[in-house]
């Protein structure tokens, strides 16, 4: 009598690599391929979705893995953690989740820094400025006779002065381009006291 074996391969879940978590600024449509490997061989067929997480809007090919998803001004500021699901067609089939976050950041911020009219030596000025952001500004002496401590001026001589104000950003804002404020630091003027 003769027998007959019949080997079955075990199946093995696909797997998908680590995704890089995404930066966008502004509005912008963001797209790229995920791929998984699968080790069984022959390979299973495999099939891309997104899991619950997903922002509304973003699609993934269930062929070739192609995530799209098209940023809007509504989702902006916003950090997203979006769920990548991968499922084989082996028995039993299996699957993967690998997640990514994507993390969506404003327009760049500006600055509102208020002009500074000339000044004399003995004065003492409170620099004003804000960004669009809400974010607190800071301010650098560029040059001239004077000294800052935080956002106070004074001055030790006459001459030319320049302050530039700046705002870094975070995680969500974009730095903010600088704004550069130059006025003349004048001689206060002697005054003069008439006696009889």
């Amino acid at each position: 009598a003769s027998v007959t074996l019949v080997v079955r391969e075990l199946n093995v879940a696909p797997v998908i690599p680590p995704i890089v978590d995404r930066f966008v600024n502004g509005p912008t449509n963001l797209s790229f391929v995920i791929t998984a490997t699968d080790a069984d061989r022959p390979a299973n067929a495999l099939t891309y979705s997104l899991g619950a997480d997903a922002p509304a809007g973003a699609t993934i090919d269930a062929v070739s893995g192609l995530f799209a998803w098209e940023v809007a001004a509504s989702n902006i500021p916003g950090a997203y953690t979006i769920s990548v699901v991968v499922t084989d067609d082996g028995a039993p089939s299996l699957s993967f989740t690998q997640r990514f976050a994507v993390l969506a950041r404003d327009l760049a911020q500006t600055i509102t820094f208020a002009p500074v009219p000339a000044q004399f030596t003995t004065n003492r000025v409170s620099l004003q400025a804000s960004a669009s952001s809400g974010l607190p500004v800071g301010f650098m002496l560029l040059g001239g006779p004077a000294q800052l401590n935080a956002a106070q001026l004074s001055f030790n001589a006459s001459g030319s002065v320049s302050v530039v104000a700046s705002q870094p950003g975070d995680a969500t804002w974009l730095p903010a381009p600088p704004v550069t404020n130059a006025f003349d630091v004048l001689l206060t003027p002697a005054q003069i006291t008439w006696s009889n």
